[in-house]
């Protein structure tokens, strides 16, 4: 049996986007297990004072039902580079635990601190979350994403980034890209178009 992970979000004690996690984690077993009940996941992210200030990442094992769930300090990566990699067979529709595709192109980075996912000549995502490209006025996602991540979501949610079908040779109208997930919010990592390679 496939098994899954929702990454949660944990800052000073306060939970991010659970709403958007329950949606995706209630959508996957529904999809994948045809399961109708709903799991709520407040009923098992459990915040304790033991836990003090700081960001925490709180990690869910599901399939069928929550497995487990674990909580850790988490240290944000510093990015700069990125090195495309080509895979039109990748598929990554929901959050699963198993991970061996996207660690073994990750493994084709070079020198580069992280990889942007190529499908079909398009931009997807890298290996650590979904990326928009700002092109000057405005910040785009990729329609083709691998992975409908919940801060992607609830970005295009607060119509904050727009969906739009990227190529690769659409690179040259962008000036920036950013990278995010549930634990790195919009923005704070921001690379030069000019450092993709």
């Amino acid at each position: 049996m496939c098994r899954l992970i929702e990454t949660v979000k944990i800052f000073n004690g306060k939970v991010f986007n659970i709403d958007y996690h329950n949606q995706r984690l209630n959508n996957s077993r529904k999809t994948l297990f045809g399961r109708d009940d709903e799991i709520d996941l407040v009923m098992h992210v459990h915040v304790t004072d033991l836990m003090g200030d700081g960001l925490y990442k709180c990690r869910i094992l599901y399939s069928e039902v929550v497995e487990s769930v674990e909580f850790a300090p988490y240290t944000k990566r510093h990015l700069k580079t990125l090195k495309m990699v080509h895979s039109d067979q990748l598929r990554y529709d929901h959050k699963f635990e198993d991970r061996r595709h996207i660690d073994e192109l990750f493994a084709h980075r070079g020198n580069c601190d992280d990889i942007l996912i190529i499908q079909d000549h398009r931009l997807t995502d890298t290996s650590i979350g979904n990326i928009a490209l700002f092109d000057g006025k405005m910040w785009f996602t990729p329609e083709f994403s691998l992975l409908k991540g919940t801060k992607r979501q609830k970005l295009l949610d607060e119509k904050k980034i727009f969906r739009k079908d990227i190529r690769v040779a659409d690179l040259k109208n962008y000036l920036k890209l950013s990278i995010f997930n549930a634990m790195i919010e919009f923005g704070e990592i921001e690379i030069p178009v000019s450092a993709i390679k």
